[in-house]
């Protein structure tokens, strides 16, 4: 089958592509691996994979994550419809477009996209739903998350309530930015602690307004946001809510506020577990198959260059041939897309699957087309 590489060429983003009919399938092969997962931080023994687990795990990950991503959107040209079916295809070791490595229990699933070739690390847990969790894994999830956790509450705390100001753009009053900064430096400690979001991925924080006047409650929660961007928060996961409320009645002389009041609270424990365990099964390992067919992070509002940037930039490109809307980078760095925090597709998500039925067609033009995706 004819070999697919992204424009960026990155070291994933690979697979095969073939038509037959009305059927394009997308082969990613793929080497599996089962190494003990190390717990000696958490004075635990060593995790073990039995040997009907790993066939049970592997045939999982085959089926379901595939499954996900069949014929959500199609592709048209006149009367015509193709429909994209996806494979995981395992191969030995030095044939394979990427290494899948299972690891036992729960821990940071992420892709290591400079390894030749990448390596997609998945955890047993966190591709299963949080119902099927034990006590006793929860609770060593909680061991782990509950430090930061605790630094945020702290900080958070002197920073409930952020003093506006009213302007073009609105901005935090000087009474208010001093613990704004020093919230934004905890913030900054974090992320810099995290790398990313799988490595003890950081609660949510969640910045919140509500206003009466038209656009009010978003500037407000804008003026925040910004303020903490300038201070370096940068990949923190926050979640901005800026809900207009029914504006009230009032005399036409009378003058609108100059400040208001922007909430600013953190996650609580319990959905800090289960959001970081994501409640729709399988979706840690759906999120990373996305990768295996070149699409970038959408929680990253910036990647600062290098090969994510070239992914980045290749993937709104091939949107724009496309003619479909690229997914926002995050702003808020959390939001419903598979490619963010989420579990819905766009159109977006189906532009290297285009580009190669285009390839194979000869550059004819082909339109994406919603199929089974229901959301939006």
């Amino acid at each position: 089958m004819p070999e697919y590489v992204n424009s960026a060429r990155a070291t994933f983003g690979r697979f095969t592509a073939e038509r037959a009919g009305n059927i394009l399938t997308i082969t990613v092969r793929a080497f599996f691996s089962f190494p003990n997962t190390d717990q000696s931080r958490l004075g635990m023994p060593n995790l073990e994979w039995a040997g009907a687990e790993r066939d049970e795990f592997r045939t999982a990950v085959l089926e379901r994550i595939p499954a996900f991503w069949n014929e959500k959107w199609r592709f048209r040209r006149g009367l015509e419809i193709v429909s994209p079916f996806f494979v995981i295809e395992p191969v030995e070791d030095g044939q394979q477009h990427i290494d899948f490595v299972c690891n036992k229990g729960t821990g940071p699933s992420g892709i290591r996209a400079a390894e030749i070739p990448p390596k997609l690390n998945l955890f047993e847990f966190d591709n299963d739903s949080v119902g099927s969790r034990s006590a006793s894994s929860l609770s060593a999830d909680r061991a782990i998350l509950a430090p930061s956790l605790s630094i945020l509450s702290n900080a958070v705390a002197s920073n409930s309530n952020v003093s506006v100001t009213r302007g073009d753009p609105w901005t935090v009053t000087a009474s208010s930015a001093a613990e704004l900064n020093n919230l934004a430096q905890v913030l900054v400690n974090i992320q810099s602690h995290d790398g990313n979001r799988y490595k003890d991925p950081s609660p949510v924080l969640y910045i919140e307004a509500t206003s009466g006047a038209r656009d009010k409650a978003d500037k407000m929660t804008r003026a925040v946001l910004d303020h903490l961007r300038r201070q370096g928060v940068t990949t923190y996961p926050i979640f901005v809510s800026a809900v207009k409320t029914r504006a009230k009645a009032k005399w036409p002389w009378t003058p609108h506020k100059p400040t208001g009041t922007v909430t600013v609270r953190h996650q609580e424990t319990g959905d800090y577990i289960d959001k970081r365990l994501w409640q729709n099964p399988y979706t840690v390992a759906i999120h990373e198959f996305g990768h295996c067919m070149g699409l970038p992070d959408e929680y990253m509002a910036s990647y600062g260059g290098g090969l994510g940037t070239a992914l980045h930039e290749d993937w709104r490109r091939l949107c724009g041939e496309a003619h479909v809307p690229a997914n926002p980078a995050a702003d808020n760095n959390f939001c419903k897309s598979i490619m963010s925090y989420g579990c819905i597709t766009s159109a977006c998500h189906y532009v290297y699957a285009w580009d190669a039925l285009r390839q194979i067609t000869g550059g004819e033009a082909w339109e994406i087309v919603r199929g089974t995706e229901t959301d939006t």
